[in-house]
């Protein structure tokens, strides 16, 4: 188990620098990965609806292409922002 943990930092660590040394920094970042390949990602800053969908499928390539094919980006969740509901 212990193992799997070094592992699964290493690959976090490995995705994190990609993404910083890319087009994304500034952008995303990375937050967690599992064993699974799933890789979660924050956006920096408020993204538009209509720009926020290119740029994570635009991340996600990126990423397969330079890390690991069996990759899946998930975006992390910022919570609800509507203030009808606060």
């Amino acid at each position: 188990m212990e193992n799997m943990e070094s592992d699964n930092r290493l690959f976090l660590v490995s995705i994190s620098s990609a993404i910083e040394d890319s087009e994304f920094a500034g952008l995303a970042r990375c937050t967690k990965t599992t064993i699974s390949e799933a890789t979660y990602v924050s956006l920096v800053g408020a993204i538009g609806v209509s720009k926020r969908g290119s740029l994570l499928l635009d991340l996600d390539q990126f990423l397969m292409e330079r890390e690991d094919r069996g990759i899946n980006v998930w975006c992390e969740p910022i919570g609800n922002r509507n203030s009808l509901r606060n």
